[in-house]
Order: structure tokens, then sequence, then C-alpha cells
């Protein structure tokens, strides 16, 4: 996020101050102190290769997709625990694919 976009946000949780925000970051340094003092932050582990190729294959599953297992132990593998990464992998390879 730029230091715009930061400062804007940073206003707006100012003057928003009853409202809610949910901040997703793999990096809490580039976040402004202004922004990450209003936060409360929550640490999660990293996710085990089988974890993440499980959900892989629901998504898949529902989104009538044949994937082999390779691919998607590929994905998690890459992704190195996080599995917005292998998500975001996961589409941009089906999306590759796609012809329409």
């Amino acid at each position: 996020m730029t230091a715009d976009a930061q400062a804007a946000l940073r206003r707006t949780m100012e003057k928003y101050s009853i409202a809610r925000f949910i901040l997703t970051a793999n990096d809490l340094d580039p976040i402004m102190d202004a922004i990450r003092s209003r936060c409360t932050v929550y640490e999660f582990e990293k996710l085990a290769e089988f974890e993440i190729v499980e959900k892989l294959r629901e998504i898949a599953r529902a989104e009538g997709l044949a994937i082999e297992d390779w691919v998607l132990y590929s994905i998690a593998k890459e992704s190195d625990g996080d599995l917005r990464r292998a998500i975001n992998r996961l589409q941009g390879i089906v999306g590759s694919c796609r012809v329409d």
C-alpha cells in the first residue's frame, strides 16, 4: 500500500473510529505506525503443504476443475505455507489456461 493510500486509510480510520477494518499483510514493516497502533495484530502459523493441497482440492472441486495432484503439491510448496498466495497462484494458472 502506498504512503498516500495509507494516509487516506488513516484519515478514514480516524473519522470513522467506530468502524472495523480488517487488513491482511505478510509484513508489518511497511505499514505506518499510525495505522499499526490502531490495529490488533494476529499472527498465524504457516500451513503444512498437505493442508494447502486439501484446500486447493476443495476449491478445484467447487469450481469444476480437474487438476492433477502434482500441480497442487507444486503450488503448495511454492506458497511457503501461505494459503492466500497458493489460492492466488491457482487462480493465475487456471486463468492463463482458459480459452473463452
